[in-house]
């Protein structure tokens, strides 16, 4: 469990931190996240401008659970249906 006692001592060193705050790929890594950041905000902005409503059709998370719902009615129903065979 070395990692622990590493992990801690960076993030507990102010001095450090300021260190690697300057230097070179700590400052690219940063720009390069704000500039991925606000692009994908704008391309979000500018989509729902075009069509307020494709934002909620095309939605991974509600695709996923509408889907999931639906095979979970469908395979409830198909377990009653079984047991009912079942009993007849």
């Amino acid at each position: 469990m070395p990692w622990r006692y590493l992990i801690r001592f960076f993030t507990h060193n102010e001095q450090l931190i300021q260190k690697l705050s300057e230097t070179g790929p700590i400052r690219y890594a940063a720009r390069m996240t704000v500039y991925w950041f606000l692009r994908a905000k704008e391309t979000g902005i500018e989509k729902l401008k075009r069509d307020p409503n494709s934002i909620e059709d095309t939605s991974r998370g509600k695709r996923f659970s509408d889907r999931f719902k639906e095979e979970l009615e469908k395979g409830m129903k198909e377990l009653e249906d079984k047991k009912d065979k079942d009993r007849n």
